[in-house]
């Protein structure tokens, strides 16, 4: 953290100006090719998003993409406008903004093109079948079927319960920066070597 906080105004400046350049291209870059990996095979007729790779795989290196790009311009625009700024009401506006954006990001959009990805690319549905748990290795009569969706919901709930802890532990951690850390003051030791004390009423 003190990394950004003790780097040169003018560089500073400068590193945030590219990572806002280069995550507004990324989330774009990002979004374009999602969206068209997400379509349907290309006809053998060429157009000009045939050579787009229409695999799940391809949808996630998409979706990747923009979602490491976004955290690239909410980086680029703290160091521009907030690290090493006196705080203004403009600035806790500007702040209280990033944060709404990101509490968005984590527990909104991603956990929406997740489902989207697994219930369209992925084909995880009550169809699909993982694994059979028998009987006889349950104390009931019944036997327990793990198909896409159970997964695709354990995949969902462990997201958000890890989330849920970085996200307390970052806003515990937060407070603290760009504060510089405090020397304890040396105690002063008289002559004949005790140390001095202030007197109190």
């Amino acid at each position: 953290m003190h990394v950004l906080t003790d780097m040169p105004d003018t560089r500073r400046r400068m590193l945030g100006v590219w990572l806002l350049i280069l995550g507004v291209l990324g989330v774009a870059f990002g979004a374009f090719w999602a969206h068209f990996a997400f379509l349907a095979e290309p006809s053998l007729e060429w157009t000009w998003t045939s050579w787009i790779w229409r695999h799940w795989v391809s949808v996630a290196f998409g979706q990747l993409n923009a979602i490491a790009a976004s955290q690239l311009v909410v980086l680029g625009a703290l160091l521009l406008w907030v690290i090493n700024k006196p705080m203004t009401w403009a600035r806790a506006g500007f702040l209280s903004f990033i944060t709404w954006f990101e509490l968005v990001l984590f527990f909104g959009i991603i956990p929406s093109e997740w489902l989207t990805l697994a219930q369209g690319p992925l084909q995880w549905t009550r169809q699909n079948v993982f694994l059979v748990i028998p009987a006889d290795y349950l104390p009931t009569p019944y036997g327990i079927e793990i198909t896409g969706t159970v997964l695709k919901d354990m995949v969902s709930g462990g997201y958000h319960t890890v989330m849920l802890g970085a996200a307390i532990v970052f806003a515990y951690k937060v407070q603290d920066f760009g504060k510089k850390p405090t020397k304890p003051k040396a105690e002063i030791i008289s002559p004949y070597g005790r140390a001095l004390t202030k007197a109190t009423d």
